[in-house]
């Protein structure tokens, strides 16, 4: 739809001419495509202007239609849109294929985009190298997993007061686990340090603390991370990237519910995909999803439909993947089963945990119609030893006892192990 209205301007860009300073039908037709394109990456937004500046049928037209799209994206409130704004001044107004109207317009673009470009969402956080209230310089953002806020601020400015009581609020109140990262942009040392003891009443279980200062601006960050007024706050994520700025506390908070319920979302659908696909990689996909995106992350997973649901999956795919977990040793029980061999096969009961060489053991059930085709595939090469074991046939407590040991919720259930009874793979294909 917004590829297609981006088409119909263009048109109605090449066929029109209009008379110096009469553009309100095309404002008007400008405006309808801002707000249909309001919903799209700031990739896509940059490359519907290249369309629409492109089609203009004169110079006059194309420096209007520049203009209005650059002065709606710089003083946009939706979060990415500075990053059209700078595209527009690095590929059109800065090589002169259209006009902002003056010198002094062209180069507060420039200073604007050289002071914002390297702290544009979805780039990787710039590196802050400063000093704690120690003395010590320190790498104020390491790439440690967790997710950060970074504040510059100020001890004399106003806004700045009024957004750190904010947050210590939203951290009292919240469960997010983050780092707060704060950096005095001023140099009054007895400030700072007042600052710094009253920052740590914001401390929680889940929120971490950290002070910073650069009183000679040796680290740069004015231009790392445009600031050149206070309050600035950024959102950088576990992978370090920066996934929000020009942020205030309310902001924050809205923006880190949204990335949260995303999450969850993304997260929830991947485990359930994963464990309902019966093959070897999707088990220990999904046995990696229950562990690291799960079980390990309560403040995530926080209420009781959580619980419920995700949770609960979560422990059932835990519980099953440990059973005769890869590296472990096969159980010490003695079933009847099935050695089958290139040369022929027998029948004799055999503990699992010592079949005397690479194995690979089959759990099937005789009424399961996959587990027949599998066995009537079976011709061992030289050297191939399988152990078939039919779970129906065996006797009431050796039937509780491989359920206890073994994940036999989808037959057939393929196992490989070495000549020590160690468990190599499980949930294999034949």
């Amino acid at each position: 739809m917004k590829r297609f209205l981006s088409v119909l301007l263009a048109l109605f860009l090449s066929a029109v001419l209009f008379a110096q300073e009469d553009y309100s039908v095309l404002d008007s037709k400008l405006d309808e495509y801002i707000s249909a394109l309001e919903g799209e990456s700031a990739e896509v937004k940059q490359q519907e202007c290249d369309i629409i500046i492109s089609s203009c049928s004169t110079e006059a037209v194309r420096d209007h239609v520049a203009r209005k799209l650059y002065s709606h994206f710089i003083s946009s409130r939706l979060m990415g849109d500075d990053a059209v704004a700078i595209y527009l001044t690095d590929n059109w107004f800065s090589p002169g294929k259209a006009s902002l109207g003056s010198e002094v317009e062209l180069m507060n673009a420039r200073i604007f985009a050289d002071f914002n470009r390297s702290s544009l969402i979805g780039r990787p956080a710039p590196e802050l190298v400063l000093q704690d209230p120690s003395g010590q310089w320190r790498d104020a953002l390491p790439k440690d997993g967790r997710q950060k806020v970074l504040l510059f601020h100020d001890t004399d400015c106003s806004t700045c007061k009024l957004q750190n009581a904010l947050l210590k609020h939203f951290f009292s109140k919240n469960a997010f686990v983050l780092d707060f990262i704060s950096v005095y942009a001023g140099s009054d040392a007895k400030a700072w340090e007042k600052y710094c003891k009253e920052t740590e009443s914001y401390k929680t279980d889940r929120i971490r603390v950290f002070n910073y200062w650069d009183p000679e601006v040796s680290s740069d960050y004015p231009l790392k991370y445009g600031v050149m007024s206070t309050p600035k706050m950024f959102l950088i994520d576990p992978e370090g990237e920066i996934a929000g700025r020009e942020l205030d506390a309310l902001s924050l908070e809205t923006l880190l519910t949204a990335r949260k319920e995303a999450f969850k979302q993304v997260t929830s659908e991947m485990l359930f995909t994963l464990w309902e696909s019966p093959d070897e990689q999707s088990r220990l996909s999904a046995e990696y999803v229950a562990d690291s995106l799960v079980l390990s992350r309560p403040d995530i997973w926080d209420t009781r439909e959580d619980t419920l649901k995700v949770v609960g999956m979560a422990s059932l795919v835990k519980d099953m993947m440990s059973r005769a977990a890869i590296g472990s040793r096969m159980p010490s029980l003695r079933v009847r089963g099935t050695l089958l061999r290139s040369c022929g096969s027998r029948t004799l009961r055999r503990r699992l945990d010592r079949l005397c060489g690479e194995t690979r053991v089959i759990f099937y059930s005789p009424t399961c119609n996959t587990c027949k085709g599998l066995l009537e595939s079976l011709n061992p090469a030289k050297g191939e030893r399988y152990f078939l074991v039919d779970i129906d046939s065996q006797s009431p407590a050796v039937q509780e006892s491989l359920l206890e040991s073994f994940d036999l919720s989808v037959l057939p259930h393929v196992i490989l192990v070495d000549r020590k009874g160690t468990v190599l793979r499980k949930y294999m294909a034949l």
